[in-house]
């Protein structure tokens, strides 16, 4: 969901498919601007700053920077439902449902 995102917007991406995400494998790649990662949501989450001089995006904030989810910035607003089956269209389970804005909004855990 997120390639097909992603070249809907018309952006250039990479996949790095590597067995352990570390800040010096990220420096290599100077060029690119952002980065997704999809591994685990807590290393954007608890450790970005340390990892990457460029944002450490996780799914859900990417669905945000691309404007089809709704920033929501109260107390239980912050999804963590990567590994639920009920959790948003950024979610690991997702159900294949065509995305949408609809599909997106309202899908926190709280």
């Amino acid at each position: 969901r997120l390639k097909d995102l992603l070249r809907q917007r018309g952006k250039e991406f990479i996949l790095l498919p590597v067995p352990e995400l570390t800040p010096q494998l990220l420096e290599v790649f100077s060029e690119v601007d952002v980065w997704i990662q999809v591994a685990c949501p807590r290393l954007s989450i608890d450790w970005a700053d340390e990892y990457s001089k460029k944002p450490l995006l996780t799914p859900y904030e990417a669905f945000v920077a691309l404007g089809v989810a709704e920033w929501d910035d109260s107390p239980t607003g912050y999804p963590m439902d990567f590994y639920s089956k009920g959790g948003g269209a950024w979610s690991n389970y997702y159900s294949s449902q065509e995305i949408s804005t609809e599909n997106c909004k309202g899908n926190n855990v709280g």
